[in-house]
């Protein structure tokens, strides 16, 4: 038993003496002081509807604008895409590190990743949110992959990368392998 659980349950035993009636009347005459009135008049109550409907039309605007978008998902404007990576497992940052300072390819990659559409579909899949900056097609181990890097939004000094199949978004989604990285590191 720990030392709290212990303390806790010799609490519990102990009798609970009512509180002393002069010690509760002074308390509700202190909260009595503390109280401040203030009357409504009509400015005050015009005031308070005008704020009141104004923060309902900034709530309905907003919700609306949530609810109608499009793509929750952002795409950057032009992702960098790369053909022919091959990754592994073990060394996996290493080289990702070293492939990030290439140039994109202008080939198709046979992929989701040759659309907008198809990374917007593949980022839904995995519920990706940050916006994409680049997509690289190759293999991971043995198996066909993309890798995706995105922008961290809760935190600019990272980013995510995803290791997905070349399918993604349009089956069932396979994530090999998500990882944050420290863009400083």
């Amino acid at each position: 038993m720990s030392d709290e659980v212990e303390v806790r349950a010799r609490l519990a035993r102990l009798p609970h003496p009512p509180m002393p009636a002069s010690v509760t009347a002074a308390i509700e005459a202190r909260l009595a002081e503390e109280r401040t009135v203030i009357p409504i008049t009509r400015s005050h109550r015009s005031r308070l509807n005008w704020l009141v409907a104004a923060a309902a039309a900034v709530a309905f605007v907003s919700l609306v604008g949530v609810s109608t978008s499009s793509s929750p998902t952002p795409v950057a404007q032009t992702p960098v895409i790369r053909a022919g990576a091959v990754f592994e497992p073990a060394g996996f940052a290493e080289q990702l590190r070293s492939r990030m300072g290439n140039e994109g390819s202008s080939a198709p990659t046979a992929t989701f990743a040759d659309s907008a559409a198809g990374i917007t579909a593949c980022m839904n899949a995995i519920k990706g949110y940050g916006p994409v900056m680049s997509a690289d097609a190759g293999t991971y181990g043995e198996a066909n992959a993309v890798v995706l890097v995105t922008r961290y939004v809760g935190n600019a000094q990272y980013e995510e990368v995803w290791v997905v199949a070349p399918d993604c978004g349009t089956s069932q989604t396979v994530v090999m392998r998500h990882i944050l990285v420290d863009v400083d590191s």
